[in-house]
């Protein structure tokens, strides 16, 4: 009766026992896998694309792109595409929860480049360490302080300037110096952009004023004001 009982259980009980067992064990172990989506970088987020002629021939491509993601950085190789060719790529670092232009800037071409759309090639996505950055928003803002006062927007003059002209005064308000930073101005008139100008410096020191003297290649003066938006990895 007993080596029947050990046979019974070596043949059926003991695979009971083990699927049982596995099924135990799984409610006790959380499925990493079906988590990976809640973890992972979240895609940017395209929501308007935009261009300017600010020459006979020469265009300006951007495309505001949104990083919704709070301690992902972004770094993203692109071009942008239109009806009749597409422009050379180019690359660029979104900082986490971050939302900006990408541009492209001076576009020759001879006829209007309708359908414009910007194309990701590629994306390199790094998290933020939270123990190295706790805040990641607040890191990004207090490295983003820059500030712009006396502005000054010139008209074309015959005897002076040939085109728009404006300066101002770009004040470094972080306690940080970077090499080789680059920003847009944004040209406003009203809360409608009118264009953008491409500015960088080979330096900015901490808490350094930069003197800023730029050419709008347009016709005319069609701004009353800007904002500065730091490009800074």
């Amino acid at each position: 009766f007993s080596l029947w009982k050990w046979g019974e259980y070596f043949f059926v009980g003991y695979w009971e026992d083990n699927q049982k067992l596995g099924l135990e064990q799984a409610a006790l172990f959380q499925n990493y896998e079906a988590l990976h989506p809640v973890f992972a970088a979240q895609a940017l987020r395209v929501t308007e694309n935009r261009l300017f002629n600010t020459s006979n021939s020469i265009y300006d491509l951007l495309a505001v792109v949104e990083n919704p993601n709070e301690r992902w950085v972004a770094k993203l190789t692109y071009h942008f595409a239109f009806s009749n060719g597409e422009t050379e790529s180019r690359e660029t670092v979104l900082a986490p929860a971050s939302k900006r232009p990408v541009a492209y800037f001076g576009l020759e071409s001879e006829s209007f480049p309708a359908d414009l759309r910007l194309v990701i090639e590629n994306i390199k996505w790094t998290a933020v360490d939270n123990h190295k950055v706790s805040d990641v928003v607040g890191y990004v803002a207090a490295r983003s302080l820059f500030l712009v006062d006396n502005l000054e927007v010139r008209e074309p003059n015959a005897d002076s300037i040939a085109v728009p002209a404006l300066s101002f005064d770009l004040l470094n308000q972080t306690a940080f110096g970077y090499w080789e930073p680059v920003f847009y101005v944004e040209l406003l008139n009203g809360n409608r952009v009118v264009g953008y100008i491409y500015l960088s410096f080979d330096k900015i020191l901490a808490f350094e004023t930069k003197k800023v003297d730029l050419r709008y290649f347009n016709d005319k003066v069609d701004f009353d004001n800007i904002r500065l938006i730091p490009i800074i990895d």
